[in-house]
């Protein structure tokens, strides 16, 4: 278990390191979030956030695919060293990435609130909750009667 642990923090440490730096980078290839990528329209936007995903999917991967390759620094049986690359590359490297990611998040929500958000409360209830049974489409006022009383 020991080993096993000392893996996981060598492994996170990487991940973390490498998320800060492929961010770094990435800030500086690529525009930030201001009016002015605002102002470029929608198919540059899509373009531009479609581009740093694929760039990190690409890195995320291939650094995964060679760390699973590569011996452990401590020994653990090839069972237990496959979950410990599965389980930091999976979740760790994905949190670690987006912890540096501000703003290829915030271009993300913008993209997300322009086209995909209108949508969504045209054609989906946004009021209320599914667990209470209150779903609806819009604001009950105090002059609505429920056909329930």
């Amino acid at each position: 278990m020991f080993h096993v642990s000392l893996n996981v923090g060598i492994l996170v440490v990487f991940y973390t390191l490498l998320g800060g730096a492929l961010s770094y980078v990435l800030h500086h290839l690529f525009d930030e979030h201001d009016d002015e990528w605002e102002k470029k329209g929608l198919l540059y936007q899509v373009y531009d956030v479609t581009v740093e995903l694929i760039i990190i999917g690409l890195i995320g991967f291939w650094t995964m695919f060679h760390i699973d390759e590569e011996p452990p620094m401590f020994s653990v049986s090839k069972s237990m060293d496959s979950l410990v690359d599965t389980y930091i590359a999976g979740v760790f490297f994905s949190f670690s990435l987006f912890l540096f990611f501000d703003d290829l998040s915030s271009k993300i929500r913008y993209i997300y609130e322009k086209t995909v958000d209108p949508i969504v409360k045209k054609n989906f209830p946004t009021k209320g909750s599914i667990l209470d049974g209150s779903l609806r489409k819009t604001e009950e006022t105090k002059n609505t009667k429920s056909n329930y009383q």
